[in-house]
Order: structure tokens, then sequence, then C-alpha cells
């Protein structure tokens, strides 16, 4: 790295407000990389800071390494950066030294070290940290998994911002699959990711909304979340709007708004909704198909055997 000059106090009180939205977006679970690429205006900033021994500046610096953004992607450094800081016992630093050790990035992958990590930064009660731990007892890293010891991590997590532990302890709760259903306290959590943009939650939410367990549904609701999610790139809610228009769900059936929102999602990858896709157009009053095909096909290369299946039945006919 080139040689920097000191940082001043305007300079310092810029890293700090850097690495406080840095430490924001993580809890959204949000893209480091963009975040990255729209912040290189103060990197040597960062770099001076890191030079300077302020845990900070090594993060920063370490992840534009992870991700590649300004410097060759090297996760070598990048580890060596977080060790570098997790020594200062800083926690965002061990979470990350924890994630190398999940990933395999800058040294072997080893779960049980990744939790001893994840474990210093949880005890600073950082909340991705603590969802990390949270995850260790899920699949039973130390031993026999325990949804009971998972939901106590989540729940901390959730309580400190984290957005996938908001969502995971809310479906948990919700689903009563894995703790004893609690919708009220379930559906709290998942309205509080929802409400900070995380589309897992939002289609989780819409999903509470139409599932009778839950309670009496409330498909406007239910729509209003799969459209915040499919906002988003979401293709299982865009199949899921797709669906509430195919059947009149809530909605006047629509077969024209289905079949957009079908196509919307087999684009986005949805096997059943390209498959369903091409049994309109095979199954429609005016069949055309040639598009049912097309659609027949798009359902199988993404591993739908129904779908493939159709597709042989079709190039035969």
């Amino acid at each position: 790295m080139t040689e920097v000059a000191l940082l001043t106090e305007a300079d310092t009180e810029v890293v700090a407000t850097d690495f406080a939205a840095y430490r924001a977006m993580i809890l959204r679970a949000g893209d480091v990389g963009r975040w990255l690429h729209s912040a290189t205006p103060h990197l040597r900033l960062w770099i001076a800071a890191g030079e300077a021994d302020d845990p900070r500046g090594m993060v920063l610096i370490g992840e534009c390494l992870t991700e590649g953004v300004t410097y060759e992607q090297d996760v070598d450094e990048a580890f060596r950066l977080f060790s570098r800081a997790a020594d200062l016992n800083f926690p965002d630093a061990q979470y990350l030294v924890g994630e190398c050790y999940v990933d395999g990035a800058g040294c072997p992958v080893d779960r049980q070290r990744a939790h001893e990590f994840h474990a210093l930064a949880a005890k600073q009660k950082h909340g991705p940290a603590e969802f990390a731990v949270g995850l260790a007892h899920y699949d039973g890293v130390n031993g026999e998994p325990s949804n009971y010891e998972a939901a106590k991590w989540f729940l901390s997590a959730a309580n400190h911002g984290h957005l996938p532990a908001q969502y995971k302890l809310g479906r948990m709760l919700t689903e009563g699959r894995e703790l004893r259903r609690n919708l009220d306290f379930g559906m709290e959590w998942l309205r509080k990711a929802s409400d900070a943009g995380y589309a897992k939650a939002q289609l989780a939410l819409g999903m509470a909304y139409r599932d009778p367990q839950a309670g009496p549904p409330d498909d406007r609701e239910a729509l209003r979340w799969f459209k915040k999610a499919a906002e988003q790139g979401v293709a299982e809610a865009k199949f899921q709007i797709g669906l509430m228009f195919y059947n009149g769900a809530g909605l006047r059936i629509d077969l024209l708004k289905a079949a957009d929102w079908y196509a919307d999602a087999a684009e986005s990858g949805h096997p059943e909704a390209g498959y369903r896709l091409g049994l309109m157009f095979r199954d429609g009053h005016n069949p055309n198909y040639d598009e049912a095909l097309k659609w027949f096909d798009r359902a199988a290369r993404n591993g739908h055997k129904q779908a493939a299946w159709c597709a042989q039945e079709l190039t035969g006919r």
C-alpha cells in the first residue's frame, strides 16, 4: 500500500461515518461490493486508518480485497487484515475471521474455528455474529442440533437489528415446525424485517397472510407484501402473484395478468411458473404450441420434470 499522510480529526470522523454506514449495511445483509464501490473516494483514508492500527480501516480495506473493489481480489491478504483487527478485540473483524473459516477464504474451512471467532464477536453483541452462533447451534456444529439454543441467539441478533435473524426467527415461530408456534410474536418479527426492506421476510409475510393456520387469510395484505418482494426480484413472490390472479384469490380472475407474472417469475428462474405458463399456452382456447414449448423447455432446463415430459410430448406432435 502507498504511503499516506497522518489522519486529521476530520479524516478520522469520515472513517467513523463510513464504518457506521458499513455496519448498518451488514445488519441489513446488503450488497457489500456495491457499497464499497460507492465509498471508494475515501479509500486513502481507510488505508491510513489501517496503517495507524485503526481496526475500522483494516476491516474496510479487507472487504475491498475480498470483493475485488479497487484491488485485485486477494482473500489471503484480507484474512491477514481481518485477523490483525480481530487481535485488537474488534467484533466486526472477529465476525469476518469466522466467516473466512466458514468459506475457506484465506484459510482452511473449519466450522469449529469459525464458531470460536463468531462467539467472541457475539459476546460483544455483534448482531451478525450472534446470528452465526445461532446457525452453529441450528446445524449442530458443536454437537446435537438445537433449535431452542439457535432461537435464543436469533432473538438476540434480531433485537440488535439483524434482518436475517428477524426473518429466520419469524419463520420459525409462524410455521411452528422447529419451535412451538407463536403467531403474534412471529408475525411481529416478519413485519419488522419486511418494513426494513428485507425481501425474504416480505415473501414470508405474504405467505403467512395466505396461511389459514396463521389466522383468517388476508389476500390484500398478502398481495401487498408479495409485490414488495417482487420489486426486489424475488421469483417466488412473482409466482405467488401469478397464482392469485389465476385463481382469483382475493382478486378478480385475470389470466392475462397471471400470465405476465408467471412469465416474469419464469424469466427469474422459477420452474413451476414456466411450467404453468406452458400449460396456459397449450390448453387455452386458442392454443399456441410454439409458446407452450418455449416455456416448457425453460422450466425443464431449471429441473422441472413434468415440464420436460410436456416438452417432449409437444415435440413429437
